[in-house]
């Protein structure tokens, strides 16, 4: 009998993200607090994230996405779901906090136009919201995930405008229609 090898932290995270596509949070999450408990891992905090935030921990899902945005803070798309995270929670200013750690991006990148969009939403200016999240899904194609993300928001705001077009144009913006329609319905995060 040969002895079996050590699963290693590549395994641990191939299988959590495995679990996560198949529709496993409860395993992906067992995994992935294996994998954050051998030493802080970015990836394994911004993923245990996304997994609450799916499941509706939020409490737990701004702890990861902080820690993860801390460890790793070159990780964009740590900065950017924590921002819509909070964004969705109704808390513009800690998403703009957030938000913060991309400004080493350039202005071309992805993540730049979806953050540059969502302030527009936070705001209710929801053309120049639906024109950056448009130019920040044309230019995103390393993670389509989270084209996936965005392009849930447009929809969102499109149907909005549909059912609420002349309340939208008397709205002031304390009343963020999109946020609490956007909150009445789940939305946040998914796993990347």
């Amino acid at each position: 009998m040969s002895p079996t090898a050590p699963i290693t932290s590549e395994d641990l995270l191939r299988e959590a993200m495995a679990a996560s596509q198949s529709g496993d949070s409860e395993t992906a999450i067992g995994l992935l607090e294996q994998l954050h408990t051998r030493g802080p891992d970015a990836r394994a905090a911004y993923l245990l994230g996304a997994e609450h935030a799916q499941r509706g921990a939020y409490d737990a899902a701004e702890a990861y996405l902080r820690e993860a945005a801390r460890l790793d803070p070159a990780l964009g798309t740590a900065h950017l779901q924590l921002g819509l995270l909070l964004l969705t929670q109704g808390r513009v200013d800690d998403a703009v906090a957030a938000w913060r750690g991309l400004d080493p991006l350039p202005e071309t990148d992805p993540l730049q136009r979806f953050r540059v969009g969502l302030q527009h939403l936070a705001r209710d200016e929801f053309p120049a919201c639906l024109a950056a999240l448009g130019d920040g899904m044309a230019a995103n194609t390393a993670n389509p995930a989270l084209n996936g993300d965005m392009q849930r928001i447009v929809e969102r705001v499109q149907e909005l405008l549909a059912a609420v077009a002349p309340a939208a144009a008397d709205a002031t913006p304390a009343d963020h229609l999109f946020l609490s329609a956007y909150r009445s319905d789940g939305g946040g995060p998914t796993r990347h």
